[in-house]
C-alpha cells in the first residue's frame, strides 16, 4: 500500500471516530439545545426533550444543571429616592417578585440607600401588624460600621428612612398606615 493511501485511509478512519463520537442532536437535552425559536410547549427537563424515551427513561432521568428552574411572578412596584437637592422623593418602579414584594422592594431601597461612607447594614427585618398595618423595618447595623445612625446627616437619613417610608405608605395595595424603624428592636431616635 502506498504512502498516500495509508495517509487517505489514516483520515477516513479519523474522520469517522470523530463524528461518531459526538453526541447525537437527538440525545442532546433540550437544556443543552439552542432554541432558534419558541418551543410548542412547555418541558419540565431533559427527560422530555426526546420523543424516544420510554416512561421508564424518564422517570429516572436526573434533572440537568442547565435546565432553568420556575419563575416566580413578576410584579412592578413604585420605590422612591430622594432627589438630588435632597428635598423631594422621585418615583422609580422596580421589579420584584409577586409573592415577596414588600420584602425585595425594601431590600433594593436599602441597597440604593446606604451611603457608602463608613455605614453599613449587617440585615433588616420586616414585619406589618395586622390589625393596625403598622410597619416595622428593623435595622441591623454591622458591628464594623464606622458609622451609626445617629452620625447619619439629615440628608442621608431623609434618604434611607424618608425612601423606606415613602415606599411603604406609596403602595396602595399593601395598605400601610403607618412605618416605624426600630434598631434590633429599640425604636430609633435620631
Amino acid at each position: 500500500m502506498s504512502q498516500a493511501n495509508r495517509l487517505f485511509y489514516f483520515l477516513i478512519l479519523s474522520l469517522t471516530l470523530l463524528a461518531t463520537s459526538c453526541n447525537n442532536p437527538a440525545e442532546i437535552s433540550n437544556g443543552d439545545r439552542p432554541t432558534s425559536g419558541p418551543t410548542s410547549g412547555p418541558t419540565s427537563g431533559p427527560a422530555s426533550a426526546t420523543s424516544s424515551s420510554t416512561p421508564a427513561d424518564k422517570a429516572t432521568a436526573a434533572p440537568s444543571a442547565n435546565v432553568p428552574t420556575a419563575i416566580a411572578p413578576q410584579t412592578a412596584v413604585t420605590a422612591y429616592r430622594v432627589d438630588s437637592t435632597c428635598s423631594d422623593f422621585v418615583p422609580y418602579v422596580v421589579q420584584v417578585e409577586a409573592n415577596k414584594a414588600m420584602e425585595q422592594v425594601v431590600s433594593k431601597v436599602l441597597s440604593d440607600e446606604q451611603t457608602g461612607s463608613g455605614f453599613d447594614l449587617a440585615g433588616y427585618r420586616v414585619s406589618v401588624e395586622e390589625s393596625t398595618r403598622e410597619a416595622t423595618v428593623d435595622l441591623r447595623i454591622s458591628p464594623q460600621s464606622q458609622r451609626q445612625l445617629v452620625s447619619l446627616s439629615s440628608c442621608e437619613q431623609l434618604a434611607l428612612f424618608g425612601s423606606l417610608r415613602e415606599t411603604l405608605l406609596g403602595n396602595p395595595d399593601w395598605n400601610i398606615r403607618s412605618v416605624r424603624f426600630t434598631e434590633r428592636g429599640k425604636a430609633v431616635v435620631l
